[in-house]
């Protein structure tokens, strides 16, 4: 992907002893406990539970030094970018100030974390996808002293909320002998985008690894469990609902309260992109930053945000 790539060729040399002593630090070991397969009945109440819920919470994805060599990469070139002002190596993000989203380039330590977050979530993602699942989005997502709550958000759209959101309209196929056929083909073929539009949509599913321990005050990841439903969907675009959601509007309407993903070094939040959250309010001295890989799977692409726009 070139816009993954963009960054390693534009990056200025000077930053490059610096991420190449950064790599030596770490060896990941794909035989590795973090990287071990899954017992069966383990594999299914994971599956179960992102099935439910709309989120797991996965620990010890990534090893310490691993995480820390990213870390330090993630952060040395979000730095450098902003002093360039290159833009275009960053995605749109709500609540942007004190937040960047960062494209990633397809350095050591990116490729060593892809491969452990592959080797112990590819099965589950497979599974829970119905297929063989693509990468969408490979980016890095820190926040820093001062970024406030996000509003409460879906990455994506629901596949039957997306058509009753649309501008398509079903037409009354009355009107002359003469058209009553024409009507009636153009009524099949509304049906069939509207069945695919409403069935076939593909389902992406987002993680966040967490590159340090996320603590309360650092503003971790917001999730309402079980609210990827058609249900709740409609609830955030109801039109009693105006203006941006926040956090305890959200536990009301919803009639779930949020949790905190409150992670360890290494720990991953996976969650479907239906899933309602937001990123919380950064209040200690200390950026966070999290990994950002999402997968799609086979279907066709819904709408919203995703590959472009993400909740810390």
């Amino acid at each position: 992907d070139e816009h993954n790539l963009i960054l390693v060729l534009q990056l200025p040399e000077l930053l490059w002893p610096a991420i190449a002593e950064i790599r030596t630090d770490f060896h990941a070991n794909l035989d590795s406990p973090l990287c071990r397969s899954m017992a069966p009945s383990e594999a299914e109440c994971e599956f179960q539970k992102l099935q439910r819920e709309g989120y797991i919470v996965i620990q010890g994805v990534l090893e310490p030094a691993l995480c820390e060599a990213l870390r330090q990469h993630v952060l040395l070139c979000t730095d450098e970018a902003h002093r360039q002002n290159r833009l275009d190596l960053f995605g749109n993000i709500q609540e942007a100030e004190h937040r960047s989203d960062l494209k990633l380039d397809l350095c050591e330590p990116v490729v060593e974390a892809l491969n452990c977050f592959s080797a112990r979530c590819r099965d589950l993602l497979t599974r829970t996808m119905g297929g063989d699942a693509r990468i969408v989005e490979l980016a890095a997502i820190s926040s820093s002293k001062g970024a406030v709550a996000q509003p409460v958000h879906a990455d994506t759209m629901h596949g039957v909320t997306r058509f009753l959101q649309s501008d398509i309209a079903l037409h009354d196929a009355k009107g002359p002998s003469d058209d009553a056929s024409e009507d009636e083909d153009e009524a099949d073929d509304l049906g069939h985008i509207v069945q695919a539009v409403a069935t076939e949509t593909a389902l992406i599913f987002t993680s966040l690894l967490a590159l340090q321990d996320v603590t309360p005050d650092m503003g971790p990841t917001h999730v309402w469990p079980g609210t990827h439903t058609v249900e709740h969907h409609a609830t955030l675009w109801s039109s009693h609902i105006s203006g941006k959601l926040s956090v305890n509007q959200a536990d009301e309407a919803f009639g779930v309260p949020h949790r905190k993903m409150t992670l360890r070094q290494g720990d991953l939040v996976l969650y479907d992109s239906r899933t309602m959250h937001c990123g919380g309010a950064n209040n200690s001295d200390q950026r966070r930053s999290v990994f950002c890989v999402s997968t799609m799977g086979p279907g066709i692409r819904p709408d919203g945000t995703t590959c472009c726009q993400h909740a810390l």
